[in-house]
């Protein structure tokens, strides 16, 4: 019952790690592709690049 309880730790702690390596992905992400957006905008250019959500989905801000 020790064991387990270990193995159930470890476990837990790489999903907790892996979770948190994901939100941060995420959040870079997010983050580059607003800075992306900004530059275009303020070059005068036009921004059709789909946010990250939509490049995971597949919806389109049209829709």
């Amino acid at each position: 019952m020790i064991l387990y309880g270990l193995v159930q730790e470890q476990i837990e702690k790489r999903q907790r790690m892996r979770e948190a390596l994901g939100r941060e992905l995420e959040r870079r992400e997010w983050v580059e592709w607003e800075a992306r957006r900004k530059a275009a905008e303020a070059a005068g250019e036009d921004f059709t690049e789909p946010n990250p959500a939509e490049k995971r989905n597949g919806t389109s801000q049209d829709a």
